[in-house]
């Protein structure tokens, strides 16, 4: 009783069960990703040939919905001066060599940079400009 009071599933659970939580739980339900190639030149100009997975997020609204509620349930949505009664979300972005990462950041939260309040929204690869990876999001 007690494992299922805090993982909300039974570890026992029958394999209809066990299936019917990696389907609810499996990135691709969250994501889609592909694997695309290309080529790449190293620093000694030579040009390899690689794969890498461009990662987009499928359904914003209801990821972003399921964040905020996990939050509330642990007690750690926070409504302070600065964000008044409003949820506040940033948005933010990394260029690193031929990748470029889109997330976004809930604030509403005592450590905003922790994993429930962080998640990435898109990540693609390439000569694509921050504003081309949004695109792809929003």
């Amino acid at each position: 009783m007690f494992v299922i009071s805090r993982l909300h599933f039974g570890v026992f659970g029958s394999r209809a069960e066990i299936a019917n939580l990696k389907k609810q739980f499996a990135p691709g339900v969250t994501y889609v990703i592909d694997i695309v190639s290309g080529e790449r030149t190293t620093r000694t100009g030579r040009r390899v040939h690689v794969r890498s997975a461009v990662v987009g997020i499928v359904h914003l609204e209801e990821v972003l919905t399921r964040r905020i509620s996990a939050l509330q349930k642990t007690g750690r949505l926070v409504f302070d001066e600065v964000a008044n009664d409003e949820i506040v979300v940033g948005i933010a972005g990394d260029k690193e060599g031929e990748q470029t990462k889109v997330a976004m950041m809930i604030a509403n939260s005592h450590t905003p940079n922790d994993p429930k309040g962080v998640f990435y929204t898109s990540k693609t690869i390439g000569d694509q400009k921050f504003r081309d990876a949004q695109r792809l999001v929003f």
